[in-house]
Formats: structure tokens, sequence, C-alpha cells
């Protein structure tokens, strides 16, 4: 008994001492990264409301749409990141796709071949009839 106590104290994180003055900033900072840990553990354990989502979560991200003003700055961004590899494409005189693919921009393979019915309702979104229903 004696041993399985002693094994099982070794496990445990050491306590914080009873005077700070003989810490060095080292200690001091472990500390604190425990503490901090303690609190978001106290935080995250309050939060939890039993199985599913967690609806109050808050993070660096808002739900819903994206602003028309976002859009617009993020298709202005992608067209100059074009423009720019065309251009450097066109000094080295190397094909642009080579640029793209050389920075994870090139064309999505699909690594397995097309099934049959993959194929079928491609070809049909293309050349197939639309049938209208009576209501």
């Amino acid at each position: 008994m004696a041993a399985e106590q002693l094994a099982i104290s070794r496990m445990r994180p050491a306590k914080r001492p009873v005077s700070q003055e003989s810490l060095d900033e080292e200690d001091e900072q472990v500390f604190e990264e425990e503490a901090q840990a303690e609190e978001l553990d106290a935080q995250l354990a309050k939060g939890k409301k039993g199985k599913g989502k967690q609806s109050d979560a808050k993070g660096p991200f808002k739900s819903g749409p994206i602003p028309d003003e976002a859009k617009q700055r993020a298709f202005a961004i992608r067209a100059a990141f074009e423009k720019q590899i065309q251009d450097l494409a066109a000094e080295i005189g190397k094909a642009p796709q080579l640029l793209f693919s050389l920075v994870g921009e090139g064309p999505l393979l699909s690594r397995r071949p097309p099934t049959r019915w993959g194929a079928y309702e491609a070809w049909y979104g293309v050349h197939g009839e639309i049938k209208k229903t009576k209501d």
C-alpha cells in the first residue's frame, strides 16, 4: 500500500509552495501557466451542459452571411494574385499553370476513376431532358 501511494504521489503534479519569494522567474511562469490551464478547465467544465453542441461558444468568427464588401475585396485579391502569377510566368517563360500548381492552386484532380452512374449524371445534367410536372 505504501508503494502504491508513493507511485501515485509521484504522478501528481507538485502543489504550489507556500512562499513565493523562494521561486525564481521560471517557476512563477510555470505556476501562471498552470493557473491559466486550471481556470480554462473550470470554464469549460462550467460551460458543459450535457451532450450536443454548445451554442454559447464564442470564438473569433461570426456566423451568418459574408458581407458584400468583403466578397468584393476577396475577389479583387484573387484577381490580383492571378495577374501577378501570370506576369511572373510571362517573365520567366513558363506556363502559368506550372506556377499555380507550385503554390498549391493547381486544378483539382480526382484520385479515383469516374463511376458509370457519376458519368451518366454528368452527361444528363448537360444533355438530358428536363421534364415538367403537371403541377
